[in-house]
């Protein structure tokens, strides 16, 4: 008579393997295709197509885990804002609550409605590229702005693109990576001459405007500060008359603005 084979205690049988845990999961749906998802900064991301196989659906989660690795991951979510939208955001979130200046705000705020939002808001923001950038920026330096201005605009927009990449909406800042233009060189500002500026009061003489040309002749302010002026801003019985452009850049121009002669 054999032996009996002796049974193995179950207990001490090591327990197998388990298998890897991968980044995310996987379901099959009743299509017989792969759906992938996975969580991250609290909320469930899903793959936004679904696959042939299963390993296909893994092989996505482990490129978005190599991405977030590298920080590299933008939220899907987010793909579909435009530069136009994050620009209107980041203008009246961050921008007004970071710079103190009123005029820098409006500069940024200028800067924005006349050329960036015309130029690029169409763009969805994860796809904008350097060469786009490039090629706005190219645009505005053949239309003759100064190579000031256009440097300007790519730094307004790579200022929201900084502020976009914190947020993880995009993975790289377009703005930063792209390259100035070649531009015309500014031409230098020349001072009127008194026979030019005679002309120019005399032509001015009959208009509501002869405050503004007069002021602009004497005392060289910038356009926005001329017409930033209020009568309140000139003190005629202080010895000599003083006029004070103190908020005047703050200020829209009325339409009584100027009466006549200062």
């Amino acid at each position: 008579m054999s032996a009996p084979v002796p049974v193995p205690d179950p207990r001490a049988v090591p327990p197998r393997a388990r298998s890897r845990r991968h980044f995310g999961s996987v379901r099959k749906l009743t299509s017989g295709r792969w759906q992938a998802s996975y969580w991250l900064q609290g909320r469930r991301h899903v793959a936004p197509v679904t696959f042939r196989a299963k390993g296909d659906s893994l092989a996505w989660l482990s490129a978005v885990e190599t991405d977030i690795r590298r920080g590299c991951w933008a939220d899907p979510a987010e793909a579909r804002t435009t530069l136009g939208e994050w620009l209107d955001h980041w203008l009246a979130t961050v921008v007004a609550n970071r710079v103190g200046s009123d005029n820098t705000v409006a500069n940024y705020a200028a800067v924005v409605r006349r050329h960036l939002e015309p130029g690029l808001g169409t763009v969805p923001i994860v796809r904008l590229t350097p060469e786009q950038v490039d090629e706005f920026l190219a645009g505005r330096a053949a239309a003759g702005l100064s190579r000031s201005y256009v440097g300007r605009m790519r730094t307004v927009l790579g200022d929201a693109l900084s502020h976009a990449e914190r947020r993880q909406l995009v993975t790289r800042n377009a703005a930063r990576q792209s390259i100035m233009p070649r531009c015309e060189p500014t031409p230098r500002r020349r001072s009127f001459t008194a026979v030019e500026a005679r002309s120019l009061l005399d032509a001015a003489a009959a208009e509501r405007l002869h405050a503004l040309v007069v002021t602009g002749l004497l005392v060289g302010l910038r356009p926005g500060e001329l017409t930033g002026l209020l009568w309140s801003d000139l003190d005629v019985d202080s010895e000599p008359p003083t006029l004070s452009v103190t908020g005047s850049m703050k200020r829209r121009p009325d339409s009584s603005l100027y009466r006549g002669p200062v």
